[in-house]
């Protein structure tokens, strides 16, 4: 009886130390970021009209730019990542 409780016990905590483990690595791949900063170009993209493609809401159109930033990390690496800046009419 009492060796059952110890494995019991021991499964219990090695189970407990694995969800920790879980969420912690849950919450810094999720929540904590690196600070990095863009190069924005000084000439802004070609405004892009998109049709609606579903029939929900009232189908008109919208509008976006889409940009190419490059990102450069603190630690001086860097990367380029697709920006679109998007909405019914983005210029106001």
């Amino acid at each position: 009886m009492i060796k059952t409780r110890k494995i019991t016990g021991l499964i219990i905590l090695v189970l407990l130390g694995f969800m920790g483990y879980k969420a912690y690595d849950y919450y810094h791949s999720t929540y904590v970021g690196k600070t990095a900063y863009a190069y924005v170009p000084k000439k802004v993209p070609p405004k892009l009209e998109h049709k609606a493609e579903t029939s929900v809401g009232d189908r008109s159109s919208w509008y976006s730019y889409d940009y190419k930033l490059t990102f450069v990390k603190e630690d001086g690496t860097t990367g380029i990542r697709a920006v679109s800046i998007s909405q019914d009419n983005p210029n106001h």
